[in-house]
């Protein structure tokens, strides 16, 4: 519950593997696979330029996770695992719109690399003061990342990897908060040890980066116990967003 990495050790029975690694590659064969790297939401999907041999490729189900394209009995039991496993997740982490079929349906695929093929460093989910308009268009958003690996007998020297870049507790200040500061949402590191937070209820209207005013180094201006590291107050723009750009200097 507080953002970090699980790993499950054989999860799904070794027969289901076998069902859905053949699945996988009976839909790969057959061209239900399309590239699908990190979407810049900026530009349309014909000017993102993803390609099969630098970007993953993804089966979103083209006609629906659960279409009767491939093996959708394999599919269909690991669907209902995946509705146990919400189940879990809901109570266990307090998380109650994790059960239900809601607005957005939960989403599954299948992810294929091809050798050199990558995904990169990136959020799974940007909080909705960062999406505009569109951030509240919905009551639910993304909360967990569930991660099926089906390679037959994978070995390290084969490549591919999964790194996940958390911030121990030895690394930040001494007694810093993270995550959220008053409502306001964690946006980034400063020196990669103080949490930078987005104000976006600014009296101007507009939004201000800031930090704790009791992390080490003065620069920026004091508000209430905050240190202000933006130049001033500025509208939040469409992703991507890079924060930097707004820091005083």
């Amino acid at each position: 519950a507080q953002g970090g990495v699980a790993v499950e050790h054989n999860w799904l029975p070794p027969d289901l593997v076998k069902s859905l690694r053949a699945d996988a590659k009976e839909l790969f064969n057959a061209g239900q696979f399309q590239p699908d790297g990190l979407t810049n939401t900026a530009r349309s999907r014909s000017e993102q330029g993803f390609t099969s041999k630098a970007d993953r490729q993804t089966f979103r189900g083209g006609a629906d996770w659960s279409s009767d394209v491939g093996d959708s009995a394999a599919r269909k039991e690991f669907a209902d695992r995946m509705r146990q496993l919400r189940s879990e997740l809901a109570a266990g982490l307090d998380r109650p719109t994790l059960e239900p079929e809601g607005t957005l349906r939960h989403e599954m695929t299948y992810n294929w690399y091809e050798p050199g093929a990558k995904l990169g460093r990136h959020l799974d989910e940007h909080h909705e003061e960062t999406k505009g308009t569109k951030g509240w268009r919905y009551p639910t958003r993304r909360s967990v990342t569930w991660l099926v690996y089906l390679n037959d007998g994978w070995t390290a020297d084969e490549g591919g990897a999964l790194r996940c870049f958390l911030i121990s507790d030895r690394e930040l200040s001494r007694n810093a908060q993270v995550g959220a500061h008053q409502g306001n949402l964690q946006v980034g590191w400063l020196d990669g040890k103080d949490p930078v937070f987005l104000d976006c209820f600014r009296p101007s209207g507009g939004a201000a980066l800031y930090r704790l005013a009791a992390a080490k180094g003065k620069k920026g201006t004091k508000e209430d116990g905050i240190q202000i590291l933006s130049s001033s107050d500025f509208d939040v723009p469409r992703q991507p967003i890079v924060f930097t750009k707004f820091m005083a200097s």
